[in-house]
């Protein structure tokens, strides 16, 4: 099951000649997200990475604080566009570890991200149609996705984070999108303490990480970077 289709498409040049190519495209995927049976959304998103979404949005909407929350998840596939993901939630009293501090920014880490994400990713490399999320630890990438939305993409991320038991106080996370302020929540909902994003973040995005003391770093991209709060 795919990610990228080829479409024939009519390419028309300055002077009106026109040509008729192929052209990849990215493949939309539905996923149908049922809660201890109610169906509560649906999640236009990649094929990729499907049970790391679930959790990653669950936990973004407040529905669980951890993955030991989570007593099951069942992907059944429906056809080749769309899947019904069954989740059941219990309750425990687990908590994420937090920090108050502002930590350090290790500059091998940023740059090692960066340069990481300069490779590319598959689906992107492509269709130029995705957004790309990296989670690492130090200097070292252990999980990257796309997606059509960068929302979905730190989604995934965060549930990945959550599925293994990382503590995010040692993680960061890299963002191909720019950041607003829901973009930014996301990352300090998760009590993780660095984003670096490829592009821009909006005024609210910057006074949320100082208010949470999120280390926000921006324009990473060509062995550069900004700090925007540290």
């Amino acid at each position: 099951m795919g990610n990228v289709l080829s479409v024939p498409v009519t390419k028309v040049l300055e002077d009106g000649t026109k040509e008729n190519i192929d052209r990849k495209v990215l493949k939309e995927y539905t996923v149908h997200l049922i809660c201890n049976g109610e169906s509560i959304l649906d999640i236009d998103c990649t094929n990729l990475d499907l049970k790391e979404l679930v959790v990653g949005r669950l936990f973004a909407d407040k529905k669980i604080q951890n993955y030991s929350d989570v007593d099951s998840v069942d992907i059944n596939e429906i056809n080749d566009n769309e899947s019904a993901v069954n989740v059941l939630i219990t309750t425990s009293n687990a908590k994420v570890e937090t920090s108050n501090k502002i930590p350090n920014i290790n500059h091998e880490s940023v740059i090692s991200i960066i340069n990481k994400f300069t490779d590319g990713s598959e689906i992107h490399n492509e269709t130029k149609s995705t957004h790309s999320c990296y989670l690492a630890v130090g200097t070292k990438a252990v999980f990257e996705t796309e997606d059509i939305s960068r929302h979905n993409a730190v989604d995934k991320s965060v549930g990945y984070m959550l599925i293994n038991e990382l503590n995010p106080v040692d993680c960061i996370l890299y963002s191909s999108g720019r950041v607003p302020l829901d973009m930014i929540e996301k990352v300090g909902n998760a009590k993780i303490p660095i984003l670096v994003a490829k592009a821009l973040p909006t005024d609210k995005a910057i006074q949320y990480a100082k208010d949470n003391n999120i280390v926000l770093i921006a324009r990473a991209r060509n062995g550069e970077y900004e700090i925007f709060n540290q």
